[in-house]
Protein backbone atom coordinates (compact mmCIF):
# COMPACT_ATOMS: atom_id res chain seq x y z
CA UNK A 1 0.00 0.00 0.00
CA UNK A 2 1.35 3.41 -0.97
CA UNK A 3 2.18 5.97 1.69
CA UNK A 4 -0.06 8.96 2.25
CA UNK A 5 0.64 11.95 -0.02
CA UNK A 6 2.72 14.61 1.67
CA UNK A 7 -0.19 17.06 1.78
CA UNK A 8 -2.43 14.64 3.66
CA UNK A 9 0.37 13.84 6.12
CA UNK A 10 0.59 17.54 6.91
CA UNK A 11 -3.17 17.80 7.41
CA UNK A 12 -3.37 14.70 9.61
CA UNK A 13 -0.47 15.99 11.66
CA UNK A 14 -2.18 19.35 12.07
CA UNK A 15 -5.39 17.77 13.31
CA UNK A 16 -3.52 15.54 15.74
CA UNK A 17 -1.90 18.67 17.17
CA UNK A 18 -5.34 20.29 17.43
CA UNK A 19 -6.65 17.27 19.30
CA UNK A 20 -3.74 17.36 21.69
CA UNK A 21 -4.45 21.04 22.29
CA UNK A 22 -8.25 21.18 22.58
CA UNK A 23 -8.25 24.95 23.10
CA UNK A 24 -7.53 25.37 19.40
CA UNK A 25 -10.67 25.17 17.21
CA UNK A 26 -11.02 22.60 14.45
CA UNK A 27 -12.38 24.21 11.29
CA UNK A 28 -14.14 21.46 9.28
CA UNK A 29 -14.43 23.19 5.90
CA UNK A 30 -10.82 24.35 5.94
CA UNK A 31 -9.49 20.90 6.73
CA UNK A 32 -11.73 18.90 4.40
CA UNK A 33 -11.09 21.32 1.55
CA UNK A 34 -7.39 20.53 1.64
CA UNK A 35 -7.84 16.76 1.40
CA UNK A 36 -7.63 15.21 -2.03
CA UNK A 37 -10.56 13.07 -3.13
CA UNK A 38 -8.13 10.18 -3.65
CA UNK A 39 -7.41 9.94 0.07
CA UNK A 40 -10.61 8.07 0.96
CA UNK A 41 -9.36 6.88 4.31
CA UNK A 42 -8.48 10.46 5.25
CA UNK A 43 -12.00 11.54 4.39
CA UNK A 44 -13.44 8.71 6.51
CA UNK A 45 -11.26 9.70 9.40
CA UNK A 46 -12.33 13.30 9.35
CA UNK A 47 -15.99 12.50 8.91
CA UNK A 48 -15.74 10.52 12.12
CA UNK A 49 -13.75 13.24 13.84
CA UNK A 50 -16.19 15.96 12.84
CA UNK A 51 -19.32 14.01 13.79
CA UNK A 52 -19.90 14.96 17.43
CA UNK A 53 -22.33 12.10 18.01
CA UNK A 54 -20.21 9.32 16.61
CA UNK A 55 -21.41 5.75 16.13
CA UNK A 56 -23.28 3.80 18.82
CA UNK A 57 -21.11 2.54 21.63
CA UNK A 58 -18.84 5.59 21.77
CA UNK A 59 -19.31 7.25 25.16
CA UNK A 60 -18.29 10.78 24.37
CA UNK A 61 -17.11 13.17 21.69
CA UNK A 62 -13.82 13.60 23.55
CA UNK A 63 -13.07 9.88 23.41
CA UNK A 64 -13.94 9.77 19.73
CA UNK A 65 -11.74 12.71 18.88
CA UNK A 66 -8.75 11.28 20.67
CA UNK A 67 -9.02 7.78 19.28
CA UNK A 68 -10.41 7.95 15.74
CA UNK A 69 -7.58 9.66 13.86
CA UNK A 70 -4.90 7.76 15.67
CA UNK A 71 -6.39 4.30 15.14
CA UNK A 72 -7.22 4.69 11.43
CA UNK A 73 -4.09 6.69 10.54
CA UNK A 74 -1.87 4.31 12.44
CA UNK A 75 -3.43 1.31 10.71
CA UNK A 76 -2.58 2.70 7.30
CA UNK A 77 0.88 3.79 8.33
CA UNK A 78 1.50 0.45 10.03
CA UNK A 79 0.86 -1.37 6.76
CA UNK A 80 3.34 0.90 4.97
CA UNK A 81 5.87 0.74 7.78
CA UNK A 82 5.60 -3.04 7.91
CA UNK A 83 6.31 -3.26 4.19
CA UNK A 84 9.26 -0.90 4.52
CA UNK A 85 10.59 -2.84 7.50
CA UNK A 86 10.40 -6.12 5.61
CA UNK A 87 12.12 -4.48 2.66
CA UNK A 88 14.88 -3.09 4.88
CA UNK A 89 15.31 -6.50 6.52
CA UNK A 90 15.64 -8.16 3.14
CA UNK A 91 18.17 -5.55 2.09
CA UNK A 92 20.25 -5.73 5.27
CA UNK A 93 20.11 -9.50 5.72
CA UNK A 94 23.47 -10.73 4.49
CA UNK A 95 25.86 -13.53 5.15
CA UNK A 96 28.99 -12.79 7.15
CA UNK A 97 31.83 -15.29 7.26
CA UNK A 98 33.52 -15.45 10.66
CA UNK A 99 37.04 -16.64 11.45
CA UNK A 100 39.37 -16.47 14.45
CA UNK A 101 43.13 -15.98 14.60
CA UNK A 102 45.15 -16.88 17.69
CA UNK A 103 48.17 -14.62 18.20
CA UNK A 104 50.49 -13.24 20.87
CA UNK A 105 48.41 -10.06 20.69
CA UNK A 106 45.29 -11.98 21.65
CA UNK A 107 42.46 -13.65 19.80
CA UNK A 108 41.52 -11.83 16.57
CA UNK A 109 38.08 -12.04 14.98
CA UNK A 110 37.57 -11.49 11.25
CA UNK A 111 34.20 -11.12 9.54
CA UNK A 112 33.78 -10.71 5.81
CA UNK A 113 30.84 -10.08 3.51
CA UNK A 114 30.65 -11.03 -0.15
CA UNK A 115 32.60 -7.83 -0.93
CA UNK A 116 35.41 -8.10 1.60
CA UNK A 117 36.35 -7.74 5.25
CA UNK A 118 33.75 -5.76 7.14
CA UNK A 119 34.97 -6.14 10.74
CA UNK A 120 38.18 -7.09 12.54
CA UNK A 121 38.24 -7.10 16.34
CA UNK A 122 40.89 -7.94 18.92
CA UNK A 123 41.77 -8.94 21.56
CA UNK A 124 38.64 -11.03 22.04
CA UNK A 125 37.46 -12.92 25.10
CA UNK A 126 36.12 -15.61 22.78
CA UNK A 127 34.19 -16.32 19.61
CA UNK A 128 30.85 -15.75 21.36
CA UNK A 129 31.73 -12.15 22.20
CA UNK A 130 32.69 -11.48 18.58
CA UNK A 131 29.49 -13.00 17.23
CA UNK A 132 27.38 -10.96 19.63
CA UNK A 133 29.12 -7.81 18.47
CA UNK A 134 28.43 -8.69 14.84
CA UNK A 135 24.77 -9.32 15.62
CA UNK A 136 24.51 -5.89 17.23
CA UNK A 137 26.27 -4.09 14.40
CA UNK A 138 24.73 -6.04 11.51
CA UNK A 139 21.27 -7.10 12.74
CA UNK A 140 19.66 -9.85 10.74
CA UNK A 141 22.94 -11.09 9.33
CA UNK A 142 23.59 -14.80 8.98
CA UNK A 143 26.90 -15.74 10.59
CA UNK A 144 28.74 -18.66 9.07
CA UNK A 145 32.17 -20.17 9.51
CA UNK A 146 34.68 -18.46 7.27
CA UNK A 147 37.40 -21.06 6.91
CA UNK A 148 37.32 -20.96 3.12
CA UNK A 149 36.40 -17.35 2.41
CA UNK A 150 38.70 -15.85 5.06
CA UNK A 151 41.69 -18.10 4.47
CA UNK A 152 43.85 -15.37 2.91
CA UNK A 153 42.83 -12.80 5.53
CA UNK A 154 43.72 -15.22 8.31
CA UNK A 155 47.09 -15.89 6.68
CA UNK A 156 47.98 -12.23 6.26
CA UNK A 157 46.84 -11.17 9.75
CA UNK A 158 48.85 -14.02 11.26
CA UNK A 159 51.96 -13.04 9.31
CA UNK A 160 51.60 -9.38 10.25
CA UNK A 161 51.28 -10.11 13.96
CA UNK A 162 54.38 -12.32 13.70
CA UNK A 163 56.32 -9.42 12.19
CA UNK A 164 56.59 -11.11 8.79
CA UNK A 165 54.22 -8.98 6.70
CA UNK A 166 54.36 -5.24 6.10
CA UNK A 167 51.51 -4.60 3.69
CA UNK A 168 48.05 -6.14 3.49
CA UNK A 169 46.46 -6.98 0.17
CA UNK A 170 42.86 -7.77 1.06
CA UNK A 171 39.46 -6.61 -0.24
CA UNK A 172 37.55 -4.49 2.27
CA UNK A 173 33.86 -3.71 2.59
CA UNK A 174 33.95 -0.17 3.98
CA UNK A 175 30.66 1.45 4.92
CA UNK A 176 29.57 4.80 6.28
CA UNK A 177 29.75 8.37 5.02
CA UNK A 178 32.02 9.43 2.15
CA UNK A 179 34.11 11.44 4.63
CA UNK A 180 34.59 8.43 6.85
CA UNK A 181 35.66 6.30 3.90
CA UNK A 182 38.13 8.98 2.77
CA UNK A 183 39.60 9.14 6.26
CA UNK A 184 40.01 5.36 6.43
CA UNK A 185 41.56 5.31 2.94
CA UNK A 186 44.09 7.92 4.08
CA UNK A 187 44.91 5.86 7.17
CA UNK A 188 45.34 2.74 5.08
CA UNK A 189 47.90 4.58 2.94
CA UNK A 190 50.27 5.27 5.88
CA UNK A 191 53.37 3.13 5.22
CA UNK A 192 54.52 0.39 7.56
CA UNK A 193 56.63 1.72 10.41
CA UNK A 194 55.63 5.34 9.80
CA UNK A 195 53.05 7.61 11.36
CA UNK A 196 50.80 10.53 10.44
CA UNK A 197 48.94 13.04 12.58
CA UNK A 198 45.19 13.45 12.80
CA UNK A 199 45.59 16.79 11.02
CA UNK A 200 47.49 15.09 8.19
CA UNK A 201 44.66 12.58 7.79
CA UNK A 202 42.04 15.33 7.80
CA UNK A 203 43.85 17.20 5.02
CA UNK A 204 44.19 14.05 2.95
CA UNK A 205 40.47 13.43 3.42
CA UNK A 206 39.68 16.91 2.08
CA UNK A 207 38.88 18.54 5.42
CA UNK A 208 41.74 20.88 6.44
CA UNK A 209 41.24 21.87 10.03
CA UNK A 210 39.05 18.81 10.62
CA UNK A 211 41.48 16.93 12.84
CA UNK A 212 38.82 16.32 15.49
CA UNK A 213 36.33 14.89 12.99
CA UNK A 214 39.08 12.78 11.46
CA UNK A 215 39.99 11.53 14.91
CA UNK A 216 36.41 10.39 15.49
CA UNK A 217 36.39 8.53 12.19
CA UNK A 218 39.73 6.92 13.01
CA UNK A 219 38.42 5.94 16.44
CA UNK A 220 35.49 4.16 14.79
CA UNK A 221 37.74 2.20 12.42
CA UNK A 222 36.06 -1.22 11.99
CA UNK A 223 39.12 -2.97 10.56
CA UNK A 224 42.21 -2.18 12.66
CA UNK A 225 45.57 -3.65 11.62
CA UNK A 226 44.51 -3.79 7.96
CA UNK A 227 43.57 -0.12 8.27
CA UNK A 228 46.44 0.78 10.64
CA UNK A 229 44.83 3.35 12.91
CA UNK A 230 47.62 2.68 15.43
CA UNK A 231 49.88 4.68 13.06
CA UNK A 232 47.87 7.87 13.62
CA UNK A 233 49.35 9.98 16.40
CA UNK A 234 49.14 13.54 17.70
CA UNK A 235 50.89 16.33 15.81
CA UNK A 236 53.35 16.82 18.70
CA UNK A 237 54.58 13.24 18.38
CA UNK A 238 52.66 11.85 21.38
CA UNK A 239 50.60 8.74 20.85
CA UNK A 240 47.20 10.42 21.13
CA UNK A 241 44.36 7.96 21.73
CA UNK A 242 43.60 4.39 20.79
CA UNK A 243 40.44 2.39 21.31
CA UNK A 244 42.38 -0.69 22.40
CA UNK A 245 44.48 1.27 24.87
CA UNK A 246 47.87 2.95 24.59
CA UNK A 247 49.83 -0.15 25.68
CA UNK A 248 48.47 -2.03 22.67
CA UNK A 249 49.25 0.93 20.41
CA UNK A 250 52.85 0.93 21.64
CA UNK A 251 53.15 -2.80 21.04
CA UNK A 252 51.91 -2.52 17.45
CA UNK A 253 54.19 0.43 16.69
CA UNK A 254 57.12 -1.42 18.27
CA UNK A 255 56.31 -4.44 16.11
CA UNK A 256 56.84 -2.18 13.08
CA UNK A 257 60.06 -0.72 14.45
CA UNK A 258 58.68 2.73 15.29
CA UNK A 259 60.77 4.29 18.05
CA UNK A 260 58.85 7.42 18.92
CA UNK A 261 59.69 9.50 15.87
CA UNK A 262 57.46 12.52 15.17
CA UNK A 263 54.52 12.20 12.84
CA UNK A 264 55.46 12.21 9.18
CA UNK A 265 54.78 15.22 6.93
CA UNK A 266 51.28 15.45 5.44
CA UNK A 267 50.39 12.58 3.12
Amino acid sequence: MAALPHGEIVIVGSVVLMIRHPGQPIIPNKIQGKLSTECEECQDVFEKILNPRGPPGVRSWDTRVRRAPVSVYTRREAATTGTERRSRTAMTMETLHVSLVASRFGLVGIASSERGIVRLSFPLRGEGAFRRRLQREYPGSILLGGESRNREAVRQVSLYLEGRLEEFDLPLDLRGSPFRRRVLAAVRAIPYGETASYGDIARRAGAPGGARAAGQAVGANPIPLVIPCHRVIASNGSLGGFGLGLPMKRRLLALEGWAGRPATPPL
